[in-house]
């Protein structure tokens, strides 16, 4: 459901002119990537931070049948869910647009981007060194584990490709770390709720 939905909406968004874009250069192309991304780990934020609110809950509750994911969770959602992402998105480009032309393909660079990487953080696979929070890297940018901990406990750690709305607002698991490093040791949590750095959770 997800990749269709992102590529029509973006098509529609393009064809109907509501993206107003300029003549493509490279700086035009990473200042549109830069800026997609900016504001995607915004609206993802806040929209998926909603939608565990009891209220709207019913729209990312398929999303989180997954308790452990893999590669496939990250194109599980219900249809409602992406076009409020997808939607989200594209609109604040289409009106940043009127305020600059933008490049068609930062805006594919981008969404090339989103799907690699969320399949790689929904594949439940830790590639990245153990202690990856503490590198220059893993300051910037999250793990699997980041987002495997979300799915098995349900809350926090709410942020798409990097921890940084998380950690301003007080959002992320404490003891993210420990389980991102255990993992990448092949010495996974023995069951969800546990967590190494504090109490046991189960």
């Amino acid at each position: 459901m997800s990749t269709p939905i992102h590529a029509l909406l973006f098509l529609g968004f393009i064809e109907s002119g509501w993206i107003a874009h300029g003549p493509e250069s490279l700086p035009l192309a990473l200042g549109t990537l830069l800026l997609t991304f900016a504001w995607t780990e915004i609206w993802h934020y806040a929209s998926h931070l909603a939608m565990h609110h009891r209220w709207l809950h019913a729209i990312h509750r398929e999303h989180h049948k997954s308790r452990l994911t893999t590669a496939w969770t990250s194109v599980s959602f219900s249809l409602g869910e992406k076009l409020i992402f997808s939607a989200g998105i594209l609109g604040f480009i289409a009106l940043a647009s009127r305020l600059h032309p933008l490049s068609e393909l930062g805006i594919f660079a981008y969404y090339i981007l989103y799907f690699v990487t969320n399949t790689l953080g929904h594949a439940n696979f830790e590639f990245r060194e153990p202690e990856y929070r503490k590198s220059f890297m893993g300051r910037i940018f999250n793990s699997p584990a980041y987002h495997a901990m979300h799915h098995a406990r349900y809350i926090r750690n709410y942020g798409l490709l990097t921890p940084w709305l998380d950690q301003l607002f007080g959002t992320c698991w404490e003891d993210e770390s420990e389980v991102q490093t255990r993992a990448a040791r092949s010495q996974p949590l023995t069951h969800l709720g546990e967590r190494p750095a504090h109490k046991d959770m189960r």
